[in-house]
């Protein structure tokens, strides 16, 4: 590998930027602050989007200064959405928070949605986006573009560049799967739209002069797919700025927390028969726990922990900042990582994993049996992870927990997490951008 010593300058193209919030942003947005250097310049191209899902300010001041953010209209369908739904205008999530009960205009809107915005909603900024970003690369001399997606529109810029002709090498970064994520079963899909995203895919995977992904598992198939043996796996990580001032002092509750949204296909029937277990058992633990739900939350799943008597143990908070998010984490006794209910969710790493282990605080890890999400876990000696089957198990690690928690709690020493820092990564990132075969 030959280093080159010239300035190297790099337009992300993302959808998600502050104010906006949530996990899709997290990636650039942190890496961006350790980015700039003598070789390195980076530009932020995002469209200006209008009530977005989740909307956080504070994290504008953590934009570095020096740091060029272009923002370009968008139009997007949320106004017919909210008007069709009867709801107030606001960006749609892209998960599967559904209520109680499903009606017919919510499957509708879930078909349309999934047939008719091909490959999402954002499709409308492809054309615009690459008129502009073609101009750009002359007129800012930018010599590497980086499309990071999901949504996955933003690949179908970095292909329609590399179409016309881009004089700039082109990073494909994938957050998540594509045709594979692991809400694909719940898409509705019909035959010809499953085959074009599936095209597109490919054309993408194929084309991209490199293609990044953020698991190891995924990585054959990504191959696969674009019919490649290149594909390099620069994971999510946490931002260490972020843990600096976090509260010592714990809930005076024995509290397990989940931060984000939970859907149906995470829900976790066994650990709620596990927790009515125990309260059935012990009258005190009953008294002491509190389940605090930070998020958009399923309507079944309030159901569900109504159905196993624990709906007065159940702390629900609504969306809130990030920094506030990890002061809620810090003081919990248990942390919950809840995976999708899916043979795909195997090579899908939640951003929050890595943010767990920053916490340093005891993880409850729930899911499929081999994901690699187990793999980042072996960072934390406190960190326990369940397939979706173990009940049994189940119940003596909340006792242990719980027991811990009688003692007054610890914090936990966790190993090797540096090299999941936001400021090790972008340095790896970069390595990938200057070096050349």
């Amino acid at each position: 590998m030959v280093e080159n010593s010239r300035k190297h300058v790099t337009l992300l193209v993302c959808y998600y930027w502050p104010p906006s919030s949530g996990g899709g942003l997290m990636r650039w947005f942190k890496m961006s602050k350790y980015w700039e250097d003598k070789n390195h310049k980076l530009i932020i191209y995002t469209p200006q989007v209008v009530n977005p899902p989740g909307y956080d300010p504070t994290l504008e001041s953590q934009i570095p200064s020096s740091l060029e953010v272009i923002k370009s209209p968008i139009w997007e369908p949320h106004k017919l959405y909210a008007r069709f739904m009867g709801k107030k205008d606001k960006g749609v999530y892209s998960g599967f928070i559904q209520e109680e009960k499903p009606t017919w205009k919510s499957r509708l809107s879930i078909w349309i949605r999934s047939n008719l915005f091909i490959p999402d909603a954002r499709m409308f900024w492809i054309r615009p986006s690459i008129k502009r970003i073609w101009k750009l690369t002359r007129d800012k001399k930018i010599d590497t573009i980086i499309t990071t997606g999901p949504p996955h529109s933003m690949h179908l810029i970095g292909l329609g560049l590399k179409k016309k002709g881009l004089d700039a090498r082109w990073i494909a970064d994938f957050r998540d799967p594509w045709t594979e994520i692991d809400y694909a079963d719940q898409l509705n899909l019909t035959s010809w739209s499953r085959k074009k995203n599936e095209r597109l895919e490919k054309e993408v995977m194929s084309s991209a002069d490199e293609l990044v992904t953020v698991t190891w598992s995924s990585t054959p198939k990504f191959e696969q797919i674009g019919n490649r043996t290149d594909v390099k796996v620069i994971t999510n990580g946490f931002d260490p700025a972020d843990y600096k001032d976090l509260p010592e002092s714990l809930d005076e509750k024995f509290t397990i927390c989940h931060l984000g949204s939970m859907n149906q296909n995470r829900n976790p029937d066994n650990l709620w028969k596990a927790l009515q277990e125990i309260c059935l058992s012990d009258t005190k633990f009953k008294q002491d726990l509190s389940i605090k739900l930070i998020g958009d939350v399923d309507g079944m799943i309030i159901k569900k922990l109504e159905s196993f008597d624990l709906k007065s143990n159940l702390d629900k908070r609504d969306f809130m900042p990030h920094s506030k998010g990890l002061n809620e984490l810090a003081t919990s006794h248990l942390i919950l990582l809840m995976m999708t209910k899916s043979s795909m969710s195997k090579a899908t790493i939640p951003g929050k994993a890595y943010e767990y282990l920053a916490i340093k605080r005891p993880i409850l890890a729930i899911g499929e049996s081999g994901s690699d999400v187990e793999r980042v876990l072996e960072s934390s000696p406190s960190a326990c992870f369940f397939d979706f089957q173990d009940k049994g198990e189940l119940v003596p690690f909340i006792e242990e927990q719980y027991l811990n928690y009688k003692k007054g709690g610890k914090q936990v020493v966790n190993k090797n997490i540096n090299q999941y820092s936001r400021s090790h990564l972008a340095q790896d990132y970069k390595r990938l951008i200057s070096s050349k075969v």
